[in-house]
């Protein structure tokens, strides 16, 4: 083992270094000394080059809300100059009253409405309303009701109602009714109604009905009914009845009644009745008639009496005709007449006539006859007054024939054959229909 070190002597010269001998064994380290005084902070070195960001971690739990402070001494008032008066300075009378404008200030209405420019705006009446530009604009009368532009915008009645541009636009009178553009636009009469575009326009009077566009367009008269696109549309009389597209659509006379498509068309007589499922136009001829078409007839037979089956409402013609009147003494009864029976469709004409001159008359029938029936047959009866005389007559030739004979007065008849038909068909062929003595055959 090494000794203890001796005394160190003062120090040579240093001489040439050695040769490093081996490391000797490392001794126990000694008792560390008091730190010396720290030395001056060198300057700092160049920042290197940052390196690549890291990832983000996991975001902690957030921490508990803290205690709330106490509230802020409250600031001084401000003292900003007051805003201008609200415009609105009125209050209602009931609840549901509304505010309008009349030109100068709002205005609260109760008994009244008003809505829209000028709606209601002269002397308008208790419980009327006008809803729109113009609507009810003057002399709207107590509970009518106008909704739209210029609806019963001049005159409109009371109790009246127009809805729809220009409907009952003026002089709409009391408890009249129009719907739709124009409808009953001028001078629509007391409890007349008309809804439809232009259905009523003008002139429409008391009481009628106009439905469907310009049905009873123009001056359609009291109690008139008009339904359906032009029915009535021109001149419709008082009590008339149209109902179908053009039904009636001009002059429709007093009373007429019009159903069906292009039904009475065209001046339609008064008291006449058109039932029309033709497709084409069909109007009357005389007054106080009736007209149907189409109606289904006889094949074999050309006879052109009426005929109605009570099992299928059918109505066809044929040659057989009854009719039943009331008794004329007898309020109890009916009369109840046929036609007189013959294998023909005949026609005749009888009357009076006398000869003069001892020698001949000429009778004339009517001009119609030779167009009518053929195959004339006459008949002279003499009247007698005690004596009896002996006549003779010639054939009918131009509507007239001459009776030969002495003078003296006589009953004369005509009989002509109008048309054809079958006198003994087979059963096996017929269709026999009706009821007890009044049957027919249906071809």
């Amino acid at each position: 083992m090494t000794g203890p070190s001796g005394l160190q002597g003062i120090q040579g010269i240093q001489g040439l270094t050695g040769v490093t001998g081996p490391s000797g064994l490392q001794g126990i380290q000694g008792i560390q000394g008091i730190q010396g005084i720290q030395g001056m902070t060198g300057p700092s070195g160049l920042q290197g080059i940052q390196g690549i960001q890291g990832l983000t971690g996991v975001t902690g739990p957030s921490g508990l809300q803290g205690i709330q402070g106490p509230q802020g001494i409250q600031g001084t008032p401000g003292t900003g100059a007051t805003g201008p008066a609200g415009l609105v300075e009125t209050t209602g009378a009931s609840w549901g009253d509304y505010l309008y404008w009349d030109e100068s200030s709002w205005v609260s209405g109760s008994t009244e409405i008003r809505l829209g420019a000028n709606a209601g705006k002269y002397n308008q009446q208790y419980a009327a309303i006008a809803i729109g530009q113009n609507a009810g604009f003057d002399n709207q009368q107590e509970a009518a009701i106008a909704i739209g532009q210029e609806a019963g915008s001049n005159s409109q009645g009371t109790n009246a109602v127009a809805i729809g541009l220009n409907a009952g636009q003026y002089i709409q009178n009391q408890y009249a009714v129009a719907i739709g553009y124009q409808s009953g636009n001028n001078e629509q009469g007391n409890n007349a109604i008309a809804i439809g575009k232009n259905a009523g326009y003008t002139a429409q009077t008391s009481d009628a009905i106009a439905i469907g566009q310009e049905a009873g367009s123009d001056s359609q008269g009291n109690y008139a009914i008009a339904i359906g696109n032009q029915s009535g549309f021109l001149g419709q009389g008082s009590f008339a009845i149209a109902i179908g597209i053009g039904a009636g659509y001009s002059t429709q006379g007093n009373s007429a009644i019009a159903i069906g498509n292009q039904s009475g068309v065209s001046e339609q007589h008064e008291n006449t009745i058109i039932l029309n499922a033709s497709g084409s136009a069909l109007d009357s001829g005389v007054v106080s008639s009736f007209y149907v078409k189409p109606i289904r007839g006889p094949i074999a037979s050309t006879g052109l009496g009426l005929m109605y089956n009570t099992s299928t409402s059918e109505i066809t013609y044929t040659s057989g005709k009854t009719f039943i009147i009331d008794h004329p003494d007898d309020p109890d009864r009916y009369l109840v007449h046929t036609c007189l029976e013959g294998p023909e469709v005949g026609v005749y004409y009888r009357g009076k006539g006398e000869i003069t001159n001892n020698e001949s008359v000429i009778v004339q029938l009517p001009a119609y006859v030779a167009n009518l029936a053929y195959d004339f047959t006459v008949q002279i009866t003499h009247i007698s007054s005690g004596k009896v005389n002996t006549y003779g007559a010639s054939e009918v030739e131009n509507n007239q024939f001459t009776v030969y004979g002495p003078n003296g007065r006589f009953f004369w008849m005509v009989n002509g054959t109008r048309g054809e038909t079958v006198v003994e068909p087979f059963k096996n062929e017929t269709d026999v229909r009706g009821n007890g003595p009044y049957r027919w055959i249906h071809f």
